[in-house]
């Protein structure tokens, strides 16, 4: 197969964007969609690599795993080393034991699967997770357990080769656009829903040479387009789109259009300048080691990081990389080198160390010997329901369906985003004894948007059949409606992050005062309609989650790192909610009552994160079943 130096410059349009977006730099909304990048470059490659080799009568299954193992294996196992390092200095126990389950999952090539009955990749703490990025290495080296005996099976049969892959191709962008409207993070994670990408790449490799014939004209014209295609789509695509689905297929097909269509064009001159060509050399590196870096960034910073402090951490894993390419990664790949025994014992040798490392830390629960004593807080916990009875997508739960609680009369009811589930469940505990039930009605990362819709799929209508539930049922008389306003509500000064309103543009100002619009409304609609409405005011927040801040900084600390008794004061929460607190405070009903969580959170004007030893919290801004067991019976005396 010929050398392009073109497909090595498009490793770095795929994997800038990457590093960018997990940097939060750049404003490259859409900088994942590099590892889709990534997904048909691969494909196309292997498929290119493997089509001469069978052409040509040299295929051989041991020699195609002996690439992949060189390819995969020693620059993999380095970053193992420092990440299990990074995790044991700086990592509590239980996130300790998380990074070890995962430890084992890469081993076995199966993090994808890991991640998806973990966690979502866009989820808030997903960030924090130093082998994240891994997922797409499993998708990978899942896909060539199977391709590579698809085309032996077929290789006598060129029609019916193409013909399977076209049919494989099809089925599986149907199934990812079907899957990601019911289950986002399966589609995300998973196989079937991903192998259409590398298939793209695959059926570029089979037409490649006649796409060559082409006019130059045309090849001009299609890989311009192409290039501005695949570039537009990381600013004008977010995570707040169906993906994979639809939008997914403009940069794929972009890319494909790109490698298929390039060769001797004014963009194949651009993507070979040289320092393209070297980026794209050290890709695999830096994928490698900017998701371990940046995550102990984050773990280990209160807030935000600064900007300033991402650049440093770039030019870190810049560096990092081409030491790991040229010392590590090239060696390894040179045969005359590193012979197969020795590449393949290695590698079972990483396999089996990180395996049992990875077992060590899951059986001892997180490696708690590393501290001195036991920092862990009572009631770090959330309700037992919150994965049954939360819902989310388009594909919600609906009010009819939704959980009640436990098995008395349903008088009471709680509505809101995520911010409300542990309230439900403790309200409801406090009801018991009453014989009363609650009916739990909450929706992940849910805003009122309850007069007009907005592109997060399923929240608005979700609000609306809730509401139109709620007023319906003559039994339920109590509704406590809370959100997390102190992201709903930031300082007008702030700029407006994309958030699809479908109200046109808008500021932050106009922003903040169109969903306090639209949530007065919600109020109203409930008030009206005869209930007695418990409207819950912002949870103070910590400053960082309280699974890290009870522990020291790292095993080379003896004092929690955040102050539980006096985390955050009430001036701090009050300029935060500044907003909202302020409307709040301007309305007025009979039937609306107000619980005011501060006063329960954060007496004399002292925020703390535990109380007599139990944790208020178990993040940074979810009350604990413990917090949440305070505010309800605030919210009962009322």
């Amino acid at each position: 197969m010929q050398y392009r130096r073109e497909v090595d410059g498009l490793r770095a349009v795929a994997i800038l964007p990457v590093l960018f977006f997990h940097a939060d730099l750049l404003s490259i909304h859409g900088g994942f969609l590099g590892v889709d990048v990534f997904f048909v470059i691969s494909g196309y490659l292997i498929t290119s690599i493997l089509l001469d080799e069978i052409k040509k009568d040299r295929f051989s299954i041991v020699r195609f795993y002996e690439r992949r193992a060189r390819r995969i294996m020693p620059a993999l196992s380095l970053v193992l080393i420092f990440s299990t390092l990074g995790a044991l200095i700086f990592l509590p126990p239980q996130p300790m034991k998380e990074f070890s389950q995962s430890l084992v999952s890469v081993m076995a090539f199966a993090s994808n699967i890991y991640f998806y009955l973990t966690s979502g990749y866009f989820s808030p703490n997903a960030e924090d997770l130093l082998l994240l990025h891994t997922w797409s290495l499993a998708i990978e080296e899942q896909f060539y357990i199977f391709f590579p005996l698809l085309l032996l099976l077929l290789k006598a049969n060129k029609k019916l080769l193409q013909g399977s892959i076209f049919i494989i191709f099809l089925a599986s962008l149907a199934y990812s656009i079907y899957l990601t409207n019911r289950d986002p993070s399966a589609s995300f994670y998973l196989l079937p829903t991903r192998a259409w990408e590398l298939l793209m790449g695959s059926i570029v490799a089979m037409y490649y040479v006649k796409a060559e014939r082409l006019a130059g004209s045309v090849k001009e014209l299609l890989s311009a387009v192409g290039l501005v295609a695949l570039l537009g789509s990381y600013y004008l695509i977010d995570h707040s789109f169906s993906h994979p689905g639809w939008p997914t297929v403009i940069p794929v097909a972009a890319t494909a259009i790109i490698i298929a269509f390039s060769n001797g064009t004014l963009v194949a001159r651009l993507l070979s300048f040289r320092p393209f060509v070297y980026i794209g050399l050290i890709s695999y590196s830096l994928y490698l080691w900017h998701q371990p870096l940046f995550a102990l960034l984050r773990q280990k910073s209160i807030g935000t990081p600064e900007p300033a402090l991402y650049v440093m951490a770039m030019a870190v894993v810049f560096a990092v990389s081409a030491l790991s390419y040229r010392y590590v990664e090239s060696p390894f790949r040179n045969r005359s080198r590193v012979s197969r025994k020795v590449i393949f014992t290695a590698s079972a040798a990483a396999i089996v160390f990180f395996s049992s490392v990875g077992l060590v830390g899951h059986i001892s629960s997180g490696l708690q010997a590393r501290y001195a004593k036991d920092f862990e807080l009572a009631s770090v916990e959330h309700s037992p329901k919150r994965k049954g009875c939360h819902t989310s997508g388009q594909h919600y739960l609906s009010p009819e369906q939704a959980c009640s609680y436990f098995d008395g009369k349903v008088t009471w009811a709680t509505l809101g985003d995520s911010h409300m589930v542990e309230l439900a469940y403790a309200l409801a505990q406090e009801l018991k004894t009453q014989q009363l039930g609650v009916k739990h009605l909450s929706f992940s990362a849910c805003v009122p948007a309850y007069t007009f819709d907005i592109a997060m799929p399923g929240c608005s209508n979700w609000l609306k059949d809730s509401v139109a539930y709620l007023n319906a049922a003559d039994e339920i008389e109590h509704v406590a409606v809370g959100f997390r306003y102190a992201t709903l509500f930031p300082a007008p000064e702030i700029p407006h992050s994309k958030q699809p309103l479908g109200l046109g543009e808008l500021n932050r100002a106009e922003v903040n005062e169109a969903y306090w619009q639209s949530l007065k409304s919600l109020i109203e609609a409930l008030s009206e309609a005869g209930k007695q409405v418990y409207l819950i005011y912002p949870i103070p927040e910590l400053p960082l989650d309280i699974k890290r801040g009870s522990f020291p900084f790292s095993i080379f600390h003896t004092t929690p790192w955040l102050n539980l008794g006096h985390a955050s004061e009430f001036e701090q929460y009050a300029e935060r909610n500044q907003f909202v607190l302020q409307r709040f405070e301007q309305l007025q009903s009979e039937n609306v009552h107000k619980v005011k969580s501060f006063n329960v959170i954060c007496p004399q004007g002292i925020c703390p994160a535990e109380k007599d030893g139990r944790s208020l919290y178990f993040d940074d801004d979810h009350l604990s079943l413990y917090g949440a067991g305070l505010l309800a019976q605030e919210l009962l005396r009322q």
